[in-house]
């Protein structure tokens, strides 16, 4: 088996569209920036992203497994120097939390995909950068062993709900 991990920094719609047929897993991560869009309602970065997932698992009959990473909430910055927001850091968090929720439901009902959770040494404060958003470098050291664990299980066939 053979695992693709696909980032999307900017939007759902930058993920690609072909997926290369030696692929059996596929990881998605999705970063906030989706989420700090008021024009897109959190119902539709869903549908977009579950739309995504079928997607896949219809073009690409050699994926056997799906998994969605949970978005990462923001912390308060640190720093001045981040760029402004144009929502509150409640709001924002609210609709990360949101997306989680649903995406979480959705996963359990449709069963096509699974939801993967990061841990609470993941989620807490201390590995994220003064800007609120990025994680320091042991964050990243920390999350990726996390991530490298759960690919190297779904691969081997175990199940992953948790990274």
């Amino acid at each position: 088996m053979n695992l693709m991990h696909l980032v999307c920094h900017l939007c759902v719609d930058g993920l690609p569209r072909e997926i290369p047929a030696d692929v059996s897993v596929v990881f998605i991560e999705i970063g906030s920036n989706d989420l700090t869009n008021e024009r897109l309602s959190v119902d539709d970065f869903v549908q977009q992203l579950t739309t995504y997932v079928n997607h896949i698992l219809t073009s690409s009959p050699n994926v056997v497994h799906v998994k969605v990473l949970e978005i990462l909430r923001r912390q308060q910055p640190r720093s001045s120097r981040r760029r402004p927001f144009r929502m509150t850091m409640n709001t924002y968090n609210g609709r990360v939390d949101d997306a989680n929720r649903r995406l979480s439901e959705w996963s359990t009902l449709r069963g096509y995909f699974t939801f993967c959770r990061h841990d609470t040494e993941v989620r807490c404060q201390r590995p994220v950068a003064a800007d609120g958003v990025h994680l320091t470098p042991l964050g990243v050291h920390k999350y990726w062993m996390k991530v490298r664990g759960a690919a190297l299980r779904s691969v081997r066939g175990l199940p992953t709900r948790h990274l």
